[in-house]
């Protein structure tokens, strides 16, 4: 047993004796006493649980520097994959390691969210017009100066290990058809109910006949049977993933706060405060109101507080009229926080790769320049110290280039990494 633990059982245990002795013997100096050991063992609950807080969101940083570290170095074994992003049979993805194992894919990608990263590799697997670009790319250049913003978002959904945030339970508990809201007097009912019975059986033997709060007892037994289908499948949806709600709540926190200039990142911004309050304030009630729910893990006490307090009647309340009033924005929250993480990934890669620029893309039209310059090009899936830069120009329509080498001269690795560029 840890050294605090030991500690906090003890102090909790002679607080716990000094009570009872100076309630049993009358004395106010044990009250005192045990006052104050109980008043030390709270101050030491919560020094140890902020310790506790600091040494995890350390662990979750010094996680994420290990990750960047490692996609520096090239060495992207058991990073993301992307696998199943894109289709099977998608024209270039195979050819230029899109997606799968040590992929670009992998090398770029800091998203948290299942979001995110489909965003990343539609943006990968498509072409894009040429203003789109030139959105994205002004997006990137200001996050890619923005290192506590992109370390803040990234370390914001680490604190659920491995796993991406996936926002699909959340779509479909919303998405439930409602058994409750839009019936005020029913949900008036609900929370009246309990208090009548209560005052019936509190008056019971005195004022009222002894068995007076039955029949009303009776009627709550009944509901909470009827609703249990209900309760159970949105318990099932919702609670078991509780700490996604508080993942994503971190995650839109920071980005609806982000001091941002750039006009896309703006509209994602706009995106996730429009039509109401803030999605970190929305999830933060979403929370408290699941946390109500965890007393069905509770056994005997969550039987009598549902028959007796309708409980998961009322959350189940609660709940339905958090989806009607923000439900219908969840889906704009996850799709602008996929996009800001892929537009964070692309500003990681630019950040932290010497070799990462911006192209400068010509102008659509019949009379477009289509040609094609680069200057030390080189495959961002080779480590710094293994790369050979080339230039290459490619003069526009009705020219090639044709490349010639011996085996293993890398005519491959040029090509892909055109591609890549």
């Amino acid at each position: 047993m840890p050294v605090w633990l030991a500690a906090s059982v003890v102090t909790f245990l002679a607080a716990g004796t000094l009570l009872a002795t100076g309630i049993g013997e009358r004395s106010g100096v044990w009250l005192g006493a045990g006052g104050a050991v109980a008043l030390a063992f709270i101050l030491t609950y919560v020094a140890n649980a902020r310790t506790s807080g600091a040494r995890d969101r350390a662990q979750t940083r010094s996680d994420l520097h290990e990750r960047h570290l490692r996609r520096m170095a090239v060495d992207l074994h058991g990073l993301a994959t992307g696998d199943g992003l894109l289709a099977a049979d998608h024209v270039y993805a195979s050819d230029l390691d899109l997606l799968g194992a040590e992929s670009l894919f992998s090398r770029i990608t800091v998203a948290r969210t299942r979001r995110g990263e489909h965003t990343l590799a539609r943006w990968l697997g498509a072409a894009a017009d040429p203003s789109t670009i030139a959105e994205r790319q002004t997006a990137v250049a200001e996050l890619a100066g923005k290192l506590d913003l992109r370390e803040a978002l990234e370390a914001a959904g680490l604190d659920t290990g491995s796993a991406v945030l996936d926002d699909r339970p959340f779509l479909d508990f919303v998405r439930r058809p409602a058994v409750l809201h839009g019936r005020p007097a029913i949900v008036a009912g609900l929370a009246l109910l309990p208090v009548v019975t209560i005052t019936l059986a509190a008056l019971s033997g005195s004022v009222l006949p002894t068995w007076a709060w039955a029949p009303s007892l009776v009627v709550q037994l009944i509901i909470a049977t009827r609703l249990e289908p209900a309760v159970r499948e949105r318990h099932a949806l919702l609670v078991s993933r509780t700490r996604y709600v508080e993942a994503f709540r971190a995650l839109l926190g920071v980005a609806e706060s982000a001091p941002v200039e750039a006009s896309r990142l703006r509209a994602l911004q706009s995106a996730l405060g429009a039509s109401g309050a803030p999605p970190s304030r929305e999830l933060f009630w979403l929370e408290t109101w699941a946390g109500f729910f965890e007393l069905r893990s509770q056994g005997p006490l969550h039987f009598f507080a549902n028959v007796g307090l309708l409980w998961d009647a009322n959350v189940l309340g609660r709940l339905e009229a958090w989806c009607a009033r923000a439900g219908s924005r969840c889906e704009g929250w996850f799709e602008a926080l996929g996009e800001l993480e892929a537009l964070a990934s692309l500003a990681t890669l630019l950040a932290q790769d010497p070799a990462a620029r911006l192209p400068e893309i010509a102008a659509d039209g019949p009379d477009a320049d289509t040609s094609f310059h680069a200057e030390g090009l080189v495959h961002p899936l080779i480590p710094v110290a293994r790369r050979v830069a080339n230039d290459l120009e490619l003069a526009g329509k009705g020219t090639a280039l044709l490349v010639t080498g011996s085996n293993m001269a890398g005519k491959s690795t040029l090509l892909r990494a055109v591609g890549a560029a």
